[in-house]
Order: structure tokens, then sequence, then C-alpha cells
């Protein structure tokens, strides 16, 4: 009874508190949902809306030029790439599917259209999904390997289960806050360092509707609304940084004296060239007259 105890407080808190996160996740993993494009990704799309903005863009080229040519190869029976002529991919992926259909059949010499099947979308699907969910640091498949063995946990159709979403609002939540909360803490030092900065209204009301929305975010998650609290943290966070790089407080955060300097010497050097001049004669001039008058003082005390 206590080895079942320990092994469900221990499924517990893999899934419920960490979403099932794990680290060396493999990249070869992928996690079957099985739907075609439109039935799959705007699930997708739409249980991931209270943490991320994810939009779907497509499109097709025709005719477009290749920027590498493939050699024949007789050991592998295809055209292949040399390595240098392939671009080093930063993220994402490339997936090139040619399903045997869409081949030119040797009794037609006439190319043929031909239409992706639902089928054929489902298995390019399943990859762009399975990438997705590594993304946000999740393993791609429904196979969970702890010390108490391994175990399967039922898979969701939108491609993240309840718990994953929960541990990824709480996940964003937090950063968010934190996030929010250095923007301001930033905003009020750079206030303060520059006491002649006129502040103006709209500034302050982001400022208050930043923290009227951190404590929305800080309160539903206490009550157990992570999706609504990652909402609020998004909002509280976005109006922090349009706080802080407004541009009255940008264009005057970076007026340094440099660029008065470069800015006005055009305008005062030519003034302060002819200033100096005319104090330097007027100096000499003085000194002159000054040593005149020493010199009659002189004579005047000797008669």
């Amino acid at each position: 009874m206590a080895n079942l105890i320990q092994k469900l407080c221990g499924k517990l808190n893999q899934f419920f508190m960490n979403g099932g996160k794990e680290e060396g996740i493999s990249k070869n993993e992928f996690m079957p949902v099985g739907a075609d494009g439109r039935d799959l990704l705007a699930p997708v799309a739409e249980a991931l809306a209270p943490i991320a903005n994810i939009t779907v863009e497509s499109q097709v080229l025709y005719h477009t030029p290749k920027s590498s040519f493939s050699y024949w190869d007789a050991k592998l029976s295809s055209y292949v790439f040399r390595t240098k002529d392939l671009p080093f991919f930063m993220w994402g992926g490339v997936i090139v599917w040619n399903p045997p259909r869409c081949f030119r059949s040797s009794k037609s010499m006439q190319p043929q259209k031909h239409t992706l099947t639902s089928e054929d979308l489902e298995e390019l699907l399943e990859v762009s999904l399975g990438q997705l969910r590594q993304l946000f640091g999740l393993k791609s498949n429904n196979l969970y390997v702890g010390e108490s063995g391994m175990s399967s946990v039922l898979s969701s159709e939108r491609g993240f289960t309840e718990w994953e979403l929960d541990a990824l609002s709480r996940q964003h939540t937090c950063f968010n806050l934190h996030s929010c909360a250095t923007t301001l803490g930033s905003l009020s030092r750079l206030v303060q360092s520059l006491p002649r900065m006129i502040i103006k209204d709209e500034i302050g009301k982001q400022v208050k509707f930043s923290l009227e929305a951190a404590n929305l975010a800080q309160t539903n998650a206490s009550s157990g609304i992570y999706e609504a609290s990652a909402v609020s943290s998004r909002q509280a966070r976005a109006l922090a940084e349009d706080a802080f790089f407004h541009p009255s407080i940008m264009s005057i955060s970076y007026y340094s004296f440099e660029h008065c300097f470069a800015v006005y010497t055009p305008f005062f050097l030519p003034v302060a060239l002819h200033v100096l001049l005319a104090s330097a004669k007027e100096w000499r001039r003085y000194k002159q007259e000054h040593m005149k008058y020493f010199t009659w003082i002189s004579k005047t005390k000797a008669e």
C-alpha cells in the first residue's frame, strides 16, 4: 500500500505540478494526435491562446528556382545534396513529403496535379505538433519513465493535456509577473534619476493598469484559475513594457551630453570663436594700458 501511494504521489507531482517536463528530450519523438490541418491546428492555437499568440500561415510558391543542385547516387538510388549546399537551420524544421502516388506514372508522360489527403496531412502535422511541444519544453510522446517504471498517459486531441496547460500557465504567469516587476522597477529608477522629467498621464495610466493586471493575475493563480492568470500576466507585462518604452521617456533617457555637444556645437562654435578672439584682444589692450598707467605714476612721483 505504501509503495502504491508513493507511485501515485510521484505521478501527481510529475504531471500536475511539472506538466510532465523532463530533461534530455529526444528530437525524434512525436505525439500522434490524428486530424487534418484545420481540425488539428485550430484547437491547438485555441488551447495555447492564454499562454501565447499563435498564428498559422501558409504560402505556396510555384516555379521557384533551386539554390542548390543534387547529384545522382548509385548506391542510394536517389538524388542527394551535399551538406554545404543545405542552409543551417537555427530553429524549426523542414519536412519533405512525397507520397507514392505523386510520382509520375511510367505510362503517362504528362504531369498530373495531386492533392494531399487528410491522411497525408495527418502524418505531417504529427511532426509539426511534436516540434511545437518540444519548443514548450514538453515531451512529444505519451510515455514517461520514472523510478516506478514506464507509464502511458492519455493524449489529448488538442495536443496538450489539461495538466500540461496548467503547468505552462503557471510557469508563464511567474515569468510575466517577474518581467513586469523588473520593468516597473527599472522605470522607477529611471524617473528618480531624472527629477526634471515630465511624466505624461498616459504613462501613469499604463503603470496603474499594469499593477491592477498583476494583482488580478496573482489572485486568479491563488484561486486555481490558471488560464485567466496567464492572460492577466501577459497584459501586465505588455503594459509595463509600453510604459517603459514610451517615446517621451526614450527621448530623454537617451539624450546624453555627447548628443547635446554634437547638436549644438555647429551653432555656438563660430560665435564662441569670435568671443574668444575679442576677449584675447581686450586682455592685451588692458595689459598695455595698465603698463602705461604705472609708468605715468612712476614719472609723477619722481618729479
